[in-house]
């Protein structure tokens, strides 16, 4: 174990108690582990997981922000609630929920690392209403009509003067593949730990802080 990572993150995790009790002893029902398997931090509502140079990227009042961050999935029970709904698209709409109410704070004024997800056209929706609207833009750009690529490739060897035509509905999107789950909503404020049906799930799954294409909050 790195101890002087550790060493920060026990720290911060005291000023989170002093500067926003609310996170700060929510945090402390959490272990605090090194994980460099992982990319930034992680949590599965037993313990938070850290990568040793991620951590030492940040400030102090980054690494509060996101141990912040961390606690927030657990309080909001985004490792329990998912179901079958596909892990980084969840991950991702809990990020900006999650985001949006911590950039909303005035005392303390948390300080998130750039870049991070937080589009305010999602301000005051849970993450299962903001699953669902990323779902259907996924769904929405999967059945938009394009043309395919022998009809590109036809089209700019049949002599005509114009050439092909570069269209920009044809650029690569990511695809999901997501089912149905119970909705919740995301205001509960339980302890992380301390729900009876975190027992259903491996203890070692997490849901990364992280989101498509980047390992930023």
């Amino acid at each position: 174990m790195d101890q002087h990572t550790f060493s920060r993150m026990t720290k911060a995790r005291a000023q989170l108690v002093l500067d926003a009790p609310f996170f700060g002893v929510l945090a402390l029902n959490l272990e605090l582990e090194e994980g460099d398997w992982q990319p930034t931090m992680a949590v599965n509502g037993k313990k938070i997981v850290y990568n040793t140079e991620f951590v030492a990227s940040l400030s102090d009042d980054e690494i509060k922000a996101v141990l912040a961050h961390e606690v927030m999935h657990c309080a909001l029970k985004h490792h329990l609630r998912r179901g079958s709904r596909d892990p980084e698209l969840w991950n991702v709409a809990g990020d900006h929920v999650i985001n949006l109410e911590l950039l909303a704070s005035f005392n303390p004024k948390f300080v998130l690392p750039e870049p991070h997800l937080a589009d305010p056209q999602y301000k005051g929706l849970t993450t299962d209403d903001v699953y669902r609207l990323l779902e259907q833009e996924q769904q929405q750009a999967d059945t938009d009509p394009g043309e395919s690529d022998d009809e590109t490739e036809s089209q700019s060897g049949d002599g005509s003067d114009g050439g092909s035509e570069e269209d920009d509905s044809g650029k690569e999107k990511e695809q999901t593949t997501c089912g149905n789950s119970e909705d919740a909503d995301d205001r509960s404020k339980d302890v992380p730990g301390n729900d009876s049906s975190s027992g259903s799930r491996d203890e070692n799954e997490t849901d990364p802080l992280q989101h498509a294409g980047n390992n930023s909050p």
